[in-house]
């Protein structure tokens, strides 16, 4: 059979093969992705987010194409920074003395470290590590190079460029 094929079309055959196979190989992840993506629309808890973030990362070494890579950076982002403010907001809200203030401040660093490491031209990370940094027991000279960091990161969102600029005259 393959004798009467003319050795352009086997080429093609195989070079259409070969693409095929890449953009499965690419898109190994997809169904972590599309499951983050549904985890995060019905998330309410920290443990919600925390299997939106376990999904990403699972897509993401597995593979993806270009466009559902930058979907699944852009989501472990968005949720990074959520989880964090939601821990921010709780650290804020509760006695400077608690004894979990630390563990929970690290933990709160810890995703936004990686949402600034995804994206290090997003403002509102910064801004929750010098709101972090400046609790009890926190890294003042970490604090306010991360305002510097929002308040020139968040040219095009002047509410967060006001919050960063009240912080930092505080």
């Amino acid at each position: 059979m393959w004798r009467s094929v003319p050795s352009g079309m086997v080429a093609l055959l195989l070079t259409g093969s070969l693409v095929a196979g890449q953009a499965l190989a690419a898109n190994e992840g997809q169904a972590d992705l599309d499951r983050a993506t549904e985890a995060k629309l019905s998330a309410r808890t920290l443990s919600d987010l925390g299997e939106v973030v376990r999904l990403c990362e699972s897509a993401l070494a597995k593979g993806l194409d270009k466009d559902n890579t930058q979907l699944a950076r852009e989501l472990l982002v968005s949720t990074l920074i959520e989880r964090a403010k939601h821990t921010t907001k709780q650290l804020l809200g509760s006695p400077l003395l608690d004894p979990n203030l630390p563990r929970y401040r690290q933990f709160a660093l810890e995703d936004l470290e990686k949402a600034v490491k995804l994206n290090p031209q997003q403002p509102e990370a910064p801004y929750l590590v010098a709101q972090l940094s400046f609790l009890p027991g926190g890294d003042k000279k970490r604090a306010v190079k991360a305002l510097d960091d929002a308040i020139r990161l968040s040219a095009n969102e002047p509410a967060l460029r006001a919050q960063a600029l009240t912080l930092r005259a505080e």
